[in-house]
């Protein structure tokens, strides 16, 4: 196995000297811009799912050079085309076909797709995720400021106050929270959840919940400023609030989360001689 592991590293070492350009340019883009950031940490999540079954993955390696081949001849024909990050991560991973085979493959199914999160969307789905998370956050803080009872008048993203105006501005959009949360809701989902339809679902409400949770994060800020110190508009809990506030989105989520797992427990049985069955099966 350290053979194989040693030959799997020679070959990505050696895809750099075609790939190392567009590493670099995924790198530079995640380091410059916060709403590709997660982007960094995506393989590591991802090495840390095969290791938490690497008996189990591994225990089916076989080398397969001819489908890793065809694979990677993929993810050099993605690189040619005008897609260098999508075909760099598919010759990696005919890299590892090529040198564990595809019953591994299988084996990694998920953290094989985990990686997909690397692929940056375009500028332009990325501009109109921003712009769909600020009309979110606006139209949930609009009606959270209604039960507040403070006067508002709304323009769009703004907010006209007695004594001052408020934006949703891009950075107030939480895309960076909506993609850590989105990314923690999927991993919650495939390690804790069973049925499929469950993960799904509970990945897709990270959605609204992020988005609420940035409206409660706006409406208490603007309470604070308007009622105890207009301070609070440009202050520390401004600039540093987001962490806390996302307690909010954890209480939702985490109690979703453990009533979809106890939904998904077989009813434990005891028969009079108290043998455990977790499933009784009666033949008529």
């Amino acid at each position: 196995m350290n053979r194989r592991h040693q030959i799997a590293l020679g070959l990505w070492v050696a895809s750099l000297a075609v790939f190392g350009g567009a590493l670099s340019r995924l790198v530079a883009l995640a380091l410059q811009d916060t709403r590709y950031a997660h982007i960094l940490l995506v393989p590591f999540i991802s090495a840390f799912l095969v290791r938490l079954r690497k008996q189990e993955i591994l225990s089916q390696a076989r080398y397969d050079p001819r489908a890793g081949a065809l694979v990677a001849v993929a993810g050099l024909g993605g690189l040619a085309a005008g897609f260098p990050n999508a075909g760099m991560l598919t010759a990696w991973i005919g890299t590892a076909v090529a040198c564990y085979g595809l019953r591994t493959l299988k084996a990694a199914a998920f953290p094989a797709a985990f990686l997909a999160l690397c692929i940056p969307p375009p500028s332009g789905a990325m501009d109109q995720l921003v712009v769909f998370l600020q009309k979110a956050s606006a139209d949930t803080t609009a009606g959270l400021l209604d039960l507040t009872g403070i006067a508002f008048q709304r323009e769009e993203f703004r907010f006209s106050l007695n004594t001052v105006v408020i934006e949703v501005a891009e950075e107030c959009s939480g895309v960076r929270s909506f993609m850590s949360m989105l990314i923690s809701a999927i991993l919650a989902a495939h390690l804790l959840l069973r049925n499929g339809w469950n993960q799904v679902g509970f990945a897709l409400l990270a959605i609204p919940v992020v988005i609420l949770k940035n409206a409660v994060r706006i409406t208490g800020i603007t309470w604070l400023g308007v009622n105890v110190d207009q301070g609070f508009f440009t202050g520390e809990l401004h600039r540093y609030s987001g962490i806390p506030f996302s307690l909010v989105a954890v209480g939702i989520l985490v109690p979703v989360l453990l009533a979809l797992r106890k939904l998904e427990r077989a009813p434990l049985k005891i028969d009079a001689l108290g043998v455990r069955h977790d499933q009784v099966v009666v033949n008529r």
